[in-house]
């Protein structure tokens, strides 16, 4: 088998596992590298003879050989492959196709196959979950769990946490090893912010997967901060239907507006139809209303149901005339997913609408 060839069985059996091709020779990560794009090159450009697959052992031929084999092989080493992590490959390709999240649980897939034993907590146990994490956090490092002291606690986009109670019954989770749920849950609060740990245990109630209790009890079990998990835990809510809804709601309760009903329906008296909203604050006989992202939403089926998306967004500001000629709702916005994440413009955003602050203890 052609060196061209082993790297091209690499690659595809990596892929087929969605994980990146690492290598474990010499000779096969120097092959790799002269096809990483942007990879660096002989110091007159090109790759020399020496290195070039099919070519003599030693690069020793005739001038006129040595040219033919530099010309022939130069056009077939494309520089198709890119290098997410060190000592990772994976076609430039389908690394361009994939969201970032899908990249960072690449990149933990293969360190697991690459690593047995090594236990990912924080964020990429959540991802592998299937939990919603925010964007925000896939720029982080990725967190490793050991027993053991390491000696170099931080490299190359890794982190190493000493955990002398860790559970005995690590699972595997789309491919990568992980604690069991609750206990990353609790991971995430102990690590995170509010606004981005709320919502991977809202995801967690959302799905079924483990109850506030269970998280409540991993907690006290890895000490993380009981006032961090009570106030998840409070707050956390199943009702919410994407990362979206979660992330806007807890950005809410963190300046400190009141919690808004989630899920309001509304019937219109004209013709009896009902309208949920996913947030509503009451004001005296009416009412505050927010919708999040509600165009991206009904992009997907069930919604679109045959019609087109305009014919959806028609429909949708006629709902939105609907509730606020027929059916007491005061003041309404929609808000993107980028607009929830600029805090300054989600505080005036609420007071323009009139919901009230809550300074409570919690």
């Amino acid at each position: 088998m052609t060196m061209n060839e082993e790297v091209a069985c690499l690659i595809t059996e990596a892929e087929s596992q969605q994980r990146c091709a690492f290598v474990t020779t010499r000779a096969l990560r120097d092959a790799c590298e002269r096809r990483v794009v942007g990879g660096p090159r002989g110091a007159d450009g090109k790759i020399s003879a020496r290195t070039q697959p099919g070519g003599d052992e030693c690069g020793r031929s005739s001038s006129e050989e040595a040219g033919d084999v530099r010309k022939k092989q130069h056009r077939r080493i494309h520089r198709n492959l890119v290098r997410p992590f060190p000592g990772m490959y994976i076609s430039k390709t389908v690394w361009s196709k994939l969201a970032p999240w899908e990249q960072r649980l690449y990149v933990a897939r293969t360190l697991t196959v690459m690593h047995p034993n090594w236990v990912f907590v924080g964020f990429v146990a959540a991802l592998a979950y299937g939990l919603w994490v925010h964007t925000d956090l896939l720029a982080e490092p990725m967190i490793v769990m050991t027993q053991t002291h390491h000696r170099n606690r931080k490299q190359a986009g890794l982190e190493f946490v000493e955990c002398h109670n860790m559970p005995t019954d690590i699972l595997m989770a789309d491919g990568v090893r992980v604690p069991p749920i609750e206990f990353v849950i609790a991971d995430c609060i102990r690590r995170y912010p509010f606004v981005f740990a709320k919502p991977v245990l809202d995801a967690a109630l959302h799905m079924g997967h483990c109850s506030i209790k269970e998280v409540l009890m991993a907690g006290e079990q890895w000490r993380v901060d009981n006032n961090a998990l009570l106030r998840c835990g409070y707050y956390a809510h199943g009702e919410l239907e994407s990362a979206a809804e979660a992330f806007a709601h807890a950005v809410i309760i963190d300046l400190n507006f009141t919690e808004p009903i989630l899920q309001k329906t509304f019937t219109d008296p004209e013709n009896g139809k009902t309208y949920r909203t996913d947030f509503a604050w009451p004001r005296g006989d009416a009412f505050c209303v927010l919708e999040v992202d509600g165009l991206i939403k009904y992009r997907e089926e069930p919604y679109l149901r045959q019609r087109s998306l305009a014919q959806v967004v028609n429909d949708q500001e006629s709902r939105s005339r609907a509730l606020q000629m027929r059916c007491g709702v005061m003041t309404m916005r929609r808000v993107k997913y980028s607009q929830i994440c600029d805090f300054d413009y989600m505080e005036q955003m609420l007071k323009s609408m009139g919901v009230p602050r809550d300074y409570g203890p919690v």
